[in-house]
């Protein structure tokens, strides 16, 4: 009986192995496909082929290719295994704001990662420019670190703090167990969250203590502490209206007892145009002040906001660009 058993394990062992080797060839087509055509269903087939969701073993480390740049990649983690499938993450966001970034341009990206965006408008912004990544993530600190280097950009600083609407030496982030760094939050999203120790500042303190003279982009994806980030650079963003990309979720803002109304709301009473950024056609809806229902109940999105005083720099044909290679436009 014992044999038999053991005969089983072995069927078992050969046809995995098989079928990783069966894969792998097909997995290598499809990524060089994937990266060339983004088509509807690739991201239904990559799931299929090399689940996010299945990678604490068979996983992928190492460098690929992302918009002309090089970046070290985890597939453990969600945005790095979509780069790894696909070569691109938020192409529409990227384009957006590398196309509304001019040369000279200081960009706070709040919410990092692993400088999907940082990296693309480090080039943009040329040398003249700076880049400020705030990620509190420890473990995602040292990724940046290597992309900053394997690319050789000088003009990006990472600042190792969340923030928020106010100041906070004891903070705690809480990170997902395992790999996946892009879900850390200041709020407790489960029981299994494991909370580490972070400093938490605002916007308008960082800008004053760093003796900052303008910023020009502010992109935020911070799991749901978004409109905090924002009350807490008020003073900052009325001075200077810089460009401001959002990532938007109804489930996560509710964590921070919050809503995508009340984001949009005080995107309009700072004075801002907000847009819904439509990834699937490259479009801009304008967001008016509606009512809540006009929402719906269940929302992911990203938002574009641009200040009328911005209006003069926004080249509205230009901000969905695909830029193959990357170069400097100067102010007009």
């Amino acid at each position: 009986m014992l044999a038999v058993g053991s005969f089983w394990l072995r069927v078992a062992s050969l046809v995995r192995l098989t079928i990783r080797l069966v894969r792998y060839p097909i997995l290598h087509s499809f990524r060089r496909f994937a990266h060339l055509f983004h088509l509807p269903g690739t991201h239904r087939i990559a799931r299929l082929l090399y689940s996010p969701e299945r990678r604490e073993y068979d996983f992928f480390s190492g460098t690929v290719k992302y918009r002309g740049f090089t970046l070290h990649v985890d597939t453990r983690s969600y945005i790095e295994w979509y780069v790894f499938m696909f070569g691109i993450y938020d192409n529409p966001g990227v384009s957006l704001l590398t196309g509304a970034t001019f040369v000279g341009d200081v960009i706070f990206d709040v919410g990092a990662n692993i400088e999907t965006f940082s990296i693309p408008l480090a080039k943009a912004t040329g040398p003249d420019g700076h880049i400020f990544s705030f990620e509190p993530n420890p473990t995602a600190q040292i990724r940046l670190r290597q992309n900053l280097t394997v690319n050789q950009l000088h003009n990006v600083t990472i600042v190792p703090t969340a923030l928020g609407a106010g100041i906070d030496d004891k903070g705690l982030l809480y990170n997902p167990p395992g790999v996946n760094q892009g879900l850390s939050s200041l709020s407790l999203r489960s029981e299994q969250d494991v909370a580490v120790h972070c400093n938490v500042d605002t916007i308008d303190n960082f800008f004053s203590t760093h003796q900052l003279t303008k910023v020009d982009v502010i992109k935020i994806d911070v799991e749901g502490a978004e409109l905090t980030v924002l009350e807490g650079g008020a003073r900052t963003i009325n001075r200077f209206f810089p460009y401001i990309y959002v990532e938007v979720s109804t489930s996560n803002l509710a964590r921070f007892g919050n809503s995508p109304e009340e984001l949009r709301d005080f995107l309009l009473d700072s004075g801002y145009t907000p847009y819904r950024v439509i990834t699937s056609r490259e479009r801009l809806i304008r967001l008016e002040r509606v009512s809540v229902c006009a929402l719906p109940g269940v929302f992911e999105d990203n938002w574009l906001a641009i200040h009328p005083a911005r209006l003069k720099d926004t080249d509205f044909s230009n901000l969905f660009r695909f830029p193959a290679t990357l170069g400097h436009h100067e102010k007009r």
